[in-house]
This record gives structure tokens, sequence and C-alpha cells, in this order.
């Protein structure tokens, strides 16, 4: 699914993820892929989520290590993630070391 998506194959990649969620657990498919996958609603629709659980803000840095492509989300979906952003003074969006052709934000 990640090569499919860093050759920017969209058809392909979201295929593989259907795959994989139908064969294994459906929350193998994180945040992280849905942003590769260029899915942006979706993964601000479960950065909110984590965002409003205890710790929330632990699962939501994973993802951001995890995708490797800048922000996986809009800050504006994680709001008590953004407080903790501007407390310690951490700039956003993350740098982006890899170019994901199907991410367009």
């Amino acid at each position: 699914m990640i090569f499919a998506a860093a050759a920017g194959d969209a058809v392909e990649a979201r295929r593989l993820r259907d795959e994989i969620m139908q064969k294994h657990d459906a929350s193998l498919i994180g945040l992280s892929k849905y942003a590769l996958l260029g899915e942006r609603s979706r993964a601000n629709e479960i950065a909110a989520d984590l965002d409003a659980r205890p710790l929330g803000f632990m699962l939501l840095f994973d993802g951001i290590g995890s995708c490797n492509s800048g922000a996986p989300f809009d800050l504006e979906a994680a709001p008590n993630f953004a407080r903790l952003i501007d407390e310690a003074d951490l700039p956003w969006p993350p740098p982006s070391p890899v170019n994901w052709p199907l991410k367009e934000w």
C-alpha cells in the first residue's frame, strides 16, 4: 500500500488498504495511512477522535512520526493537541522528509 501511495497510484493503494482492512483488524490502518492516501477528511476524523481521548496526544505524535509527510491532519481537528503544540512552542506543520504524491496538503 505504501509503495503504491509513493508511486501516486491511488486506485491500487486504496485497493490494498481495503484488502488489509478485510483480512485484518481495521485498526492497522491508522491516521498516517489515511494521510498518505490523501484522505484528509478521514485523517481529520481520526485525529479528532484521538484528541478527545486521555493521552490521545501521544497517539497523535506517533501518527506524525510514522507518516513522514508533515502534518497528517489539520491542527484545527485536534484542539487539545493544538494547545499542547502552542504551549511547547513546537513548529507546525512538522517537516516533511518524503513527498507523498497523493497527499495534497
